[in-house]
């Protein structure tokens, strides 16, 4: 029997997950397909985690669970950033239900293309950290105490600033640019 989705759409027992799987760096990539029960309210991370519990594909090959990186689950670190249907999301707020109302029957997971890839969805963000440390992007600490309040900044560039501070430097912005 199927279940009905957040907005009553009805959902499939079953969806199916293409993943593009990489072994080690520079090796060449391959697609591997698995068949997923549904469940209401999942993300991409319970997705990949029955994944890796089943560790067989449709065709009933077994195989190493797929290498992804995730630390906050809740939308704070981007560490767990990938394509989704073809967009850069979080893994972790990626809901199928929605995913399954853009693309019926069908997840695909890429690791992002900016990136080398390290293994499977897992990418080295290397090259995003150094230039955050290139360009001192963060507010220095001195130690644990308190230093008090810091400089006062007039609102025009209070409200200029603050969207920058909510970057997580998951490296989405630049996998959306072309």
């Amino acid at each position: 029997m199927a279940d009905h989705g957040h907005n009553g759409h009805q959902q499939p027992d079953t969806f199916e997950v293409r993943i593009l799987r990489q072994d080690a760096p520079n090796q060449s990539s391959y697609w591997e397909r698995h068949r997923v029960k549904y469940e209401h309210d999942m993300n991409v991370i319970s997705v990949l985690q029955r994944i890796a519990a089943r560790g067989t594909t449709t065709d009933g090959k077994q195989v190493s669970p797929v290498a992804w990186d995730c630390n906050c689950l809740e939308e704070v670190c981007g560490a767990c950033t990938m394509l989704i249907n073809g967009r850069t999301r979080q893994a972790c707020s990626a809901l199928v239900d929605r995913l399954l109302e853009d693309n019926p029957g069908e997840i695909e997971l890429q690791p992002m293309s900016k990136f080398p890839v390290l293994r499977d969805l897992m990418v080295d963000r290397t090259r995003l950290f150094q230039a955050l440390k290139k360009t001192k992007s963060w507010v220095p600490v001195d130690g644990y105490y308190d230093m008090g309040p810091g400089p006062r900044i007039v609102r025009e560039q209070q409200e200029y600033m603050y969207p920058l501070s909510e970057c997580m430097s998951c490296g989405c912005c630049l996998e959306a640019c072309p």
